[in-house]
């Protein structure tokens, strides 16, 4: 099953300045989907359980606010066989 990168490496990478709260302004989404996105996590904290069900819209928005394709937010099994090997 695919799952979410955090974001908050390529959001840092992009700006320096990056926080969860810059991201949900600048993504337009809620502020629980920020902290969810951020982590890459389904609850919205650092621990928590991997993020594997995203909304594609949202995902877009993020991924515009932190400069990537939103493709590279998202591990799936090859990327993840490929590193391994």
């Amino acid at each position: 099953m695919p799952r979410v990168k955090p974001v908050r490496d390529f959001a840092l990478a992009h700006d320096e300045e990056m926080s969860i709260s810059k991201l949900h302004f600048a993504a337009e989404i809620s502020m629980g989907a920020a902290r969810r996105y951020w982590y890459g996590t389904r609850d919205g904290t650092e621990d928590g359980e991997p993020m594997t069900v995203v909304d594609l819209q949202t995902i877009v928005k993020v991924a515009q606010a932190v400069g990537v394709p939103w493709k590279e937010l998202v591990e799936d099994r090859l990327t993840l066989q490929l590193a391994a090997a």
